[in-house]
């Protein structure tokens, strides 16, 4: 099994390949393929998304070669969809996981709001989600949440030679981004790559 892993590592000589490897090898990113798929739960995938899924995993063809509507060829590979400004899939992707959040609070007992308005005064910015009660040292938990592509020509130079690269790159622009909000709430930045690293 080593040897076979070694085998691969060598292969992917391309920095989108290197890139695929090192974040699907990582700790948890491939925790979706163990799921067990109740429907009940969220947790059952079509057999398109699971061919799309795997087929992305791989740096398998999955589309025809065809012109983005922003311009951008798209390969056989199908990964500008993942950071594409125009695509659909990154908004949904965004609020499932806020969604998931805020769901599993509530299930907790744990009164929480998502988009809260108020929390800063200076301007427009708010956080994807806030408890309602004291979460820890008399702060309340407030959330934001982001999906930053792993295969994004603006994260290759760093995604391909440490898996996370962009969800940690991300976490500490939304640390900086809520600074003043931190000095009375205890946020929190979720930062999940569209290759399951977070």
């Amino acid at each position: 099994m080593a040897a076979a892993i070694h085998e691969l590592e060598v292969a992917a000589v391309e920095a989108q390949d290197q890139a695929r490897f090192r974040a699907v090898r990582s700790r948890g990113a491939s925790a979706w393929l163990s799921a067990t798929p109740i429907s009940a739960l969220g947790l059952r995938l079509s057999n398109e998304a699971v061919r799309i899924a795997v087929g992305l995993r791989l740096g398998a063809p999955i589309c025809r070669p065809h012109n983005c509507v922003c311009g951008t060829e798209v390969d056989t590979r199908g990964v500008h969809g993942l950071h594409c400004r125009y695509s659909r899939r990154r908004h949904s992707r965004h609020s499932q996981i806020n969604e998931i959040i805020h769901r599993h609070l509530q299930q907790a007992g744990i009164p929480s709001v998502r988009e809260p308005r108020g929390l800063l005064r200076d301007d427009d910015k708010r956080p994807d989600g806030t408890t309602l009660i004291p979460w820890s040292k008399g702060r309340c938990l407030v959330w934001d949440a982001t999906v930053p592509d792993t295969l994004a020509p603006s994260h290759l130079p760093r995604t391909s030679v440490s898996a996370g690269a962009a969800a940690l790159g991300a976490e500490k622009a939304k640390l900086a981004k809520y600074k003043v909000l931190a000095a009375t709430e205890h946020v929190v930045p979720v930062a999940i790559e569209t290759f399951g690293v977070f």
